[in-house]
């Protein structure tokens, strides 16, 4: 049976151990002839018990709230203590609030989780030296039975939470599965902080193998001084170690942490948050990088915690490696591998898409077919190696007289072409000229030997001079012949022909 099956995951802890609760208060009043059985709970934030539940026969009037330094319990919390018969005196007037309405006798039972004392039981009765010692024995009994019931409530609601990790986890894998980026991962992660620990920042780090340092790769959550792109030795620092060691590093409270640093020695000045864990990509030795979640408020983390983070984070491991194969068959099918530049079949699927959108928008685009002036005569001259050098050196210098936005392919051979999105032809020669200008004080070098080459363009214009891609091509080719007609080293305009 898989463990998210087990019935009980669906139960509400808090629910059932109420019921439980309340049956044994009744069997506590039953089998001791109490006139009221009360259960007070520690809370911290009252620095006192609390009254959580009771049952009576009578209205009396108990304080909901003890506070925790009353002389009677200090020998409470002695761990041999099961119980005690008290009369009426002065410190158990402080239990109530109307002197008269007092009971005259009452048995006090602690209640422990752990060994630590939580609670305790109150049973009363009016009459003094009702209870013996046999009440005080079965008002023990009970109070263990209260202890056992916490305990199997405690361990249960661990379960559950257990469950519900393990949903969180099923849920963050299968979602790693299919996102395409590092900045969706941390998207995704930070999406179900609310499933497992609340977190308030969440950085991914990664390690170029064998590298001796670590990269910032992307951060998601509260900003400060680190930025993605920074880059930090692996030095003696928390998220170093997780990576090298591959386990997971963390502290609890930045003001009693060993570690010389977070990401960097001494960068504990700087640091604005009070925990953090750092959870390897892996789990071998040099692992390619860490996941770190860093908290506002201190944190008490349990083993199952970071069991949980740490299979999320060899989890987005995985889906990282998957990613980066996945980005580098994508840069084998789309960049020519001598210039850097789209191929020509992405170079079509990006003009294909270019023209759909400037189409909607009713936005100019100006092609431009570039070719390299008597190229042969470079190989002829020089060798291969130097015409793959002007080719390369060629389509830096195009892609350095580009927007962004715009595009740059190789087309074939000595050929480019580019693609000038939002762009007039008009504007579009302006940047055609700087380009011939630059390849023309261009000297190409390879070793000892040194070239020169220049470059003849053609442009036409969307809609134009063609609506499709063949038409857009063809009309700026044919330019670019005009121009090499002419001598070269220049750029014509489809128009002009």
């Amino acid at each position: 049976m898989n463990f998210l099956d087990i019935h009980f995951l669906n139960i509400d802890v808090n629910e059932v151990f109420q019921d439980h609760l309340k049956e044994l208060l009744k069997l506590a009043m039953t089998s001791n002839g109490s006139q009221g059985v009360y259960f007070f709970f520690y809370s911290s934030q009252q620095d006192g018990f609390i009254l959580k539940d009771s049952f009576t026969t009578n209205k009396s009037p108990i304080k909901p709230v003890i506070v925790h330094h009353n002389e009677i319990f200090s020998r409470m919390y002695d761990p041999e203590f099961d119980g005690r018969i008290y009369k009426y005196d002065q410190h158990i007037k402080k239990f109530y609030t109307e002197e008269q309405e007092i009971p005259k006798s009452l048995i006090l039972s602690p209640i422990r989780l752990n060994h630590a004392v939580i609670g305790f039981l109150l049973q009363e009765h009016k009459e003094e030296g009702f209870f013996s010692d046999h009440e005080l024995r079965v008002s023990g009994h009970i109070g263990k039975l209260v202890n056992m019931l916490l305990s199997n409530s405690n361990t249960l609601d661990r379960l559950q939470k257990r469950g519900d990790r393990l949903s969180v986890l099923l849920d963050v894998a299968s979602i790693l599965s299919m996102v395409t980026s590092r900045e969706e991962f941390l998207k995704e992660i930070s999406a179900h902080r609310k499933d497992f620990l609340h977190f308030d920042r969440a950085v991914l780090t990664m390690r170029e193998e064998f590298e001796s340092y670590f990269k910032i790769d992307a951060v998601s959550g509260k900003s400060d001084w680190l930025k993605q792109g920074m880059m930090f030795h692996l030095s003696e620092t928390l998220v170093a170690k997780a990576i090298i060691s591959g386990t997971p590093q963390y502290f609890e409270d930045v003001q009693k942490t060993k570690w010389s640093g977070v990401y960097k020695p001494g960068d504990l000045n700087l640091y604005q948050f009070q925990a953090v864990v750092a959870l390897p990509l892996g789990s071998d030795e040099n692992s390619g990088g860490a996941l770190v979640l860093e908290f506002s408020e201190k944190q008490d983390f349990f083993v199952d915690d970071i069991n949980v983070l740490s299979m999320i984070a060899m989890n987005l491991g995985a889906s990282i490696r998957r990613l980066f194969l996945f980005e580098k068959l994508s840069e084998i099918a789309t960049i020519d591998p001598l210039t850097d530049i789209l191929n020509l079949r992405a170079l079509n699927e990006r003009l294909t898409n270019e023209l759909s959108r400037s189409n909607r928008y009713e936005t100019p685009i100006t092609i431009m077919f570039l070719d390299l002036d008597k190229f042969k005569s470079i190989n002829d001259t020089f060798g291969h190696l130097m015409g793959d050098e002007v080719i390369r050196e060629t389509a830096k210098i195009i892609k350095e007289n580009l927007r962004d936005a715009d595009i740059l392919g190789r087309y074939g051979g000595e050929e480019f072409v580019a693609v000038l999105t939002n762009t007039p032809i008009l504007s579009g020669k302006i940047v055609a000229d700087r380009i011939v200008k630059a390849l023309e004080n261009k000297t190409f070098k390879l070793g000892t030997q040194t070239a020169k080459c220049k470059i003849s363009i053609g442009a036409s214009q969307f809609p134009i001079h063609g609506k499709t891609i063949n038409d857009l091509i063809e009309t700026a080719d044919s330019a670019m012949y005009e121009a090499k007609a002419h001598g070269g080293n220049q750029v014509v305009l489809y128009k002009e022909i």
